[in-house]
This record gives structure tokens, C-alpha cells and sequence, in this order.
């Protein structure tokens, strides 16, 4: 019945957008094993981030041995150690289905949640659903010496042909076109956004950028010139939220999703 799902989405939606198609599956595995390590560093980098805030920001509780530590410090401290090893693939599906499970409960937990967490959701469940783990990690150094508990375990789901590839693919893009139809109706209700200024606003605050000193510049220097580049943010992101998923059946439109999404994520980092 997968299958068949599969191949109805491929033929009836896939094929008559200009969603990119798959042509390597193993090709594919290696693009996948990379993005595992660098979306894990990067969210690596979050977790550090945010475990030693915890430690300071939270009450400590006495454990055992008359040691005081903050529970939510524990917490994520444990949450790190699940994102440690994914990011150097060691049991890398039975990982990835536990990040599923507690990330976003952590992270509201923390009081961190953000956008961002349910993106990554949607993400783990792309690594988990095409078995990615089996390439530069620890993983891929016990199936090479035969372990027969790693084989196991990747053999529950097997690993994607190159159409379920891009199935997997495009069902995880409608995942983040929802997620950000959905974060643009926020967005709307905001007066700053609503009159073009937000963007303007976030990179002269110095708490959200840390290169607010050259935005206050040209704003003080060219404040007209600012305003309007920061209308057009507003109003080409709106565009890329907006009318992300209906762009992609057009050859423009997907290299405007394409483009502005690339200089979306460099922006973010």
C-alpha cells in the first residue's frame, strides 16, 4: 500500500511540478549522510548554547552525594548527548526515532521552542524514514566489520529507491511549506510586518544580530534607502511563505523558492 502511495504521488503531483527528481539513489545516501553531520552540528551548537544557560538560569535541586544541579540542565544535557550521537552515527535510526520523540517536548520544556524546532522535526523524520546513518558515521564502520545488531536495525526499514527518495523529499517540502504558510499568518497580524518593517528592525536590534552595528549604519546613513530594502524583505519572504508549495509547478517560481530559501537559511545561520 506504501508503495502504491508512492507511485501515485510520483506520477499525479511530482511529474507535473519541476520538483527536482532523485537519479542516484547511493548517490543520494552520501548528499543525505552529509546534511545528517551538518544539521547535527548545527543543532549541536544550539543545545550547547542553551545547556549552559540552563545551568545558571534554572533552580538547582540537591540529587545524591549532596550534588545540586537544575533538572532542565540535566535535561538537556541528555538531549545533546542523543544529538552527539547522531551527528557521529552511532546507532543512528534508533537515535533519530528517540529525537523525534523528545526534541520538541524539550524544547518546550525549556521555554526554547521555536520555528526552527518544528523544522527540524520534519527533518529528523526525513533521516529517519530514509535510513540516513549508514555513511560517515560509527554505523558504517560496524556494517563494514559485519555487526550483526547494526544490520539489524537498518534493515527495519531498508533503504529508499531513488522514487521514494523523492517522495520522501517532496513530502518533507510540503511539511516546511505548511510550517511556514503557517508561521506567515503570525506574521500577518504583526503591524511591524504588516508595514514592512520588521526586517529593518531585526538587524539594527542587537540582541537578534550580531552585525547590528553595520545595519544601524546604513541605516543612519541611507534611511530611505533601508526602509525600502527592508519592505522588499518582507514582502519577497511573505511571497516565499506564502505561495512556496503552488511555485514549484512553475519553472521560475522554483528558482525563486530555490534562491531565496538558500539565502533564507545563510541569513538564519
Amino acid at each position: 500500500m506504501i508503495l502504491r502511495l508512492n507511485q501515485f504521488i510520483f506520477n499525479t503531483i511530482i511529474k507535473r511540478s519541476h520538483f527536482p527528481i532523485v537519479q542516484d539513489a547511493a548517490q543520494e545516501q552520501a548528499k543525505l549522510n552529509v546534511l545528517r553531520i551538518a544539521t547535527g552540528l548545527i543543532v549541536m551548537t544550539r543545545l550547547l548554547l542553551n545547556t549552559y544557560a540552563t545551568y545558571y538560569y534554572f533552580e538547582p535541586v540537591t540529587w545524591f552525594a549532596g550534588i545540586s544541579l537544575p533538572p532542565q540542565f540535566l535535561v538537556s544535557l541528555g538531549l545533546l548527548l542523543l544529538v552527539f550521537l547522531f551527528t557521529i552515527g552511532w546507532m543512528t535510526p534508533l537515535v533519530t526515532f528517540l529525537l523525534l520523540l523528545t526534541y520538541n517536548g524539550v524544547d518546550q520544556y525549556l521555554g526554547t521552542g521555536t520555528l526552527g524546532s518544528n523544522v527540524l522535526t520534519s527533518m529528523l523524520l526525513l533521516f529517519f524514514l530514509v535510513n540516513a546513518g549508514a555513511r560517515y558515521s560509527v554505523d558504517a564502520y560496524l556494517l563494514g566489520k559485519g555487526n550483526p545488531w547494526i544490520a539489524r536495525l537498518y534493515a527495519l526499514l531498508g533503504f529508499p529507491s531513488r522514487r521514494q527518495l523523492t517522495v520522501y523529499y517532496f513530502l518533507a517540502f510540503c511539511a516546511y511549506g505548511v510550517l511556514s504558510l503557517g508561521a506567515l499568518t503570525f506574521h500577518l497580524k504583526d503591524p511591524y510586518w504588516f508595514q514592512g518593517l520588521t526586517v529593518g528592525v531585526m538587524l539594527t536590534n542587537s540582541y537578534l544580530s550580531r552585525f547590528y552595528e553595520v545595519f544601524r549604519a546604513l541605516e543612519y546613513n541611507a534611511p530611505q534607502a533601508y526602509l525600502v530594502f527592508s519592505k522588499v524583505s518582507v514582502l519577497l519572504q511573505s511571497i516565499f511563505q506564502g505561495l512556496m508549495l503552488p511555485m514549484m509547478f512553475t519553472r521560475i517560481g522554483k528558482w525563486f523558492v530555490v534562491g531565496w530559501g538558500a539565502a533564507f537559511f545563510i541569513i538564519s545561520i
